[in-house]
């Protein structure tokens, strides 16, 4: 294999070019992840706070559904 790519060194700007790019999916996808993961745990915070505040099952419900709604709109 190896003998390949020392008789055509243009093997190696495909290489490096699949590799590159392979690199940006993956950064990608880790990116995509991350911003996830961090809206779910600002999601999650948000619920803990109003439980926190005492407000009821129905309050939190109308909170999270106007939140859901004006998020959408801005969109």
């Amino acid at each position: 294999m190896w003998e390949t790519f020392n008789n055509s060194p243009q093997h190696w700007g495909a290489v490096l070019m699949v590799a590159v790019i392979v690199s940006c999916i993956l950064g990608l996808a880790a990116i995509k992840a991350w911003r996830q993961g961090q809206a779910h745990k600002m999601d999650s915070d948000l619920k803990m706070e109003m439980v926190a505040r005492g407000m009821s099952a129905d309050e939190i419900e109308r909170v999270l559904r106007a939140k859901s709604s004006g998020s959408k709109a801005h969109e």
